[in-house]
């Protein structure tokens, strides 16, 4: 057998909630390692809780890094990436299990030298397709994400949050989401790594953003694959208060003023909307009332935050 290389460092960012997927998540990665033919040196960032209640291989080599309270993802990850000492690190949520195939198929394209980020294909614990290529945050697509129009004509608009034909090849990305990716070190360390006003949600869409400005590619392979068990810190739903905290801060970060206040004004109404679709659907049904109840909590909070500065 071919001899290993050390080739890559894997961050992990673990919460409290996060710490019964840990062990699974670990041994996914291990096994996808042992088929890649690589050695994998995990760094766990214990963002605001202890290595209590983790039980991991001890033949594995791993690095617990603890902060005292949870700094958020962005400072969390840009706190572990000190300790990379490979070309190319991994982020992937604890909440995530990577398939035999994801670093074997994903480290094939490290050898492109303009290529940032290699990304894979995600799929839901029910095996079905996670929209994980992201859309640029703008009027346009904040008009066709809360209208719905492009889940009504997803081949018309080709959003890449409802055209499935955008994932079944490999391509050259605008930005994907930070759920699992292979982050190349160097253009990481040139742009000082994710932006840490950003606690949770647009870091990645970022990220990419500012890799793109200097002429780099973010590339998606459908080929590597990991099962993703989505939001399970929030029960399946985002923490509206969070979330629109974030997207405040990226479009005042890139957009001005009058063209924000717009895109809120759109987004005050989307949401608006859906809260009152919400709360009749869980008066008349009571199948699946906590997801739609954690979907009324999300966007009660969200319009709740929407204009608080």
């Amino acid at each position: 057998m071919k001899k290993k290389n050390v080739f890559i460092s894997g961050i992990i960012l673990v919460v409290e909630e996060d710490k019964k997927y840990l062990s699974s998540c670990i041994s996914s990665l291990h096994q996808s390692a042992l088929c890649a033919n690589i050695e994998i040196k995990f760094i766990i960032v214990l963002n605001g809780t202890s290595e209590a209640n983790i039980n991991l291989d001890p033949n594995l080599k791993v690095r617990f890094i603890k902060n005292r309270d949870n700094q958020g993802f962005a400072k969390g990850i840009n706190i572990g990436s000190r300790y990379v000492e490979s070309d190319w690190f991994f982020i992937i949520n604890p909440d995530t299990i990577a398939k035999k195939n994801l670093l074997k198929n994903l480290i094939e394209y490290t050898s492109i030298k303009n290529v940032a980020i290699i990304a894979p294909k995600i799929l839901t614990d029910e095996d079905k397709l996670e929209y994980t290529i992201l859309p640029e945050v703008n009027l346009k697509n904040i008009f066709l994400e809360q209208t719905y129009v492009y889940k009504l004509f997803p081949s018309h608009f080709e959003h890449s949050f409802s055209n499935r034909k955008l994932y079944m090849r490999v391509k050259n990305i605008s930005a994907v989401s930070g759920v699992c990716m292979l982050i190349r070190m160097r253009p990481f360390h040139d742009v000082k790594g994710f932006d840490e006003n950003f606690f949770l949600y647009f870091e990645d869409l970022d990220l990419c953003k500012r890799f793109q400005s200097l002429g780099l590619k973010i590339k998606y392979t459908p080929s590597a694959e990991a099962i993703h068990y989505e939001h399970q810190s929030f029960h399946g739903e985002k923490n509206g208060k969070i979330y629109i905290r974030s997207m405040k801060y990226y479009l005042r970060k890139y957009y001005s003023t009058a063209y924000v206040y717009i895109c809120f004004i759109i987004l005050f109404w989307g949401f608006s909307i859906r809260l009152v679709v919400y709360s009749v659907l869980i008066l008349m049904s009571r199948t699946h009332w906590f997801h739609k109840k954690a979907k009324i909590r999300y966007l009660a909070e969200a319009i709740s935050h929407l204009f608080l500065s």
